[in-house]
């Protein structure tokens, strides 16, 4: 009976013994953690990667108003192909830049779309530049636009001499320019 209860004793005394925490020490608490899911980069517009897939070169510029268009450049119809305008090569490159090449020499500059892909903002070196209405960007075409109106030129007799000029009809209030490119 001793040897039961010193046994007893000794299987109490092991299991109390485990219990203290300065023989088994406490574990630390696993810490998670949680990363935030990565944004991806955006997305390059099918628009943009279309744009900036090749160079351009002009094919037609129009000029239409009072009902009447003048064709003051047209690939098609051999007009004006050993102007500048036969001989420039425009790059957009992804970056936001673009590049006019023109008898070895290259300007530099920046393009960007707008939100809506409807715009075209083109700026030069010196912070000079336009914005176009786009008319059509594919993989055989690239069409942009700019309205001027009579509205918006300070001197009617300097409008009367510009519609003279461009041979449109004198009596119009405004007129389009509308510059088309092909991919080189």
């Amino acid at each position: 009976m001793k040897q039961s209860l010193l046994l007893t004793f000794l299987i109490i005394a092991t299991i109390l013994q485990s219990c203290d925490e300065r023989i088994t020490p406490k574990t630390t608490p696993v810490e998670i953690v949680v990363t935030p899911p990565v944004t991806p980069p955006p997305t390059t517009s099918t628009t943009t990667t279309t744009l900036t897939a090749r160079s351009w070169q002009y094919n037609e510029v129009l000029l239409k108003g009072g009902g009447k268009t003048v064709a003051q450049f047209s690939r098609p119809n051999s007009i004006g192909l050993t102007t500048d305008r036969g001989l420039t090569k425009i790059t957009y490159k992804i970056d936001g830049s673009q590049e006019t090449e023109l008898k070895g020499s290259i300007t530099k500059g920046k393009w960007k779309l707008s939100t809506d892909e409807k715009q075209l903002t083109i700026t030069d070196s010196n912070g000079g530049g336009a914005v176009f209405d786009v008319v059509t960007i594919s993989k055989t075409k690239l069409e942009i636009s700019v309205t001027l109106k009579k509205a918006d030129f300070n001197d009617d007799a300097g409008w009367v001499a510009k519609m003279k000029d461009l041979t449109l009809p004198e009596t119009s209030t405004e007129y389009t320019v509308v510059f088309s490119f092909v991919p080189i």
